[in-house]
């Protein structure tokens, strides 16, 4: 699970368009990015980059998984889209376009689910208001965000 801030935002922020949306970041606007970014924002269900690579070819036959991979890494740099790595060391990355804060929960089966939005606001007021502060004095170095990582269990059996 990961949770980030600010809040989660209106459904008309996230449909700025995507070239409105780069151009603000400082990202060269091309058809196959708007594509990329447009299909991600559409979704909800955290797709690998191949998972994103065949919603897009749908739709752009031409794009290469090179593509998908290089554009992920461009949005991911500029905070526009979030990864979401996987908890087997080797399993393949998801991605979110919603950077608001929000909790993830990994499933047994790699999906990446949103917690909901109660439950992810009783996760962080049970953490102390100073937390971050008393990371940044520990460690030396300062706290920029918070990522806490839920991964399902094995299933609990009844009886």
């Amino acid at each position: 699970m990961s949770v980030d801030t600010p809040a989660h935002p209106d459904s008309s922020e996230q449909r700025e368009p995507a070239r409105e949306v780069f151009r603000r970041s400082g990202i060269r606007c091309t058809r196959q990015r708007e594509v990329i970014f447009d299909a991600l924002r559409g979704t909800e269900s955290h797709p690998t980059a191949e998972q994103l690579f065949g919603m897009v070819r749908e739709h752009d036959s031409g794009m290469s998984l090179a593509t998908v991979y290089n554009t992920l890494e461009a949005l991911t740099e500029r905070g526009l889209v979030r990864r979401i790595a996987s908890p087997v060391g080797n399993g393949a990355s998801r991605y979110d376009a919603d950077t608001a804060r929000h909790v993830h929960l990994t499933l047994s089966d790699g999906r990446v689910v949103d917690l909901p939005d109660e439950l992810a606001d009783a996760i962080m007021r049970a953490m102390p208001g100073d937390l971050s502060e008393r990371m940044a004095k520990a460690l030396g170095e300062d706290v920029g965000a918070i990522h806490i990582e839920l991964v399902e269990g094995p299933a609990r059996r009844e009886g």
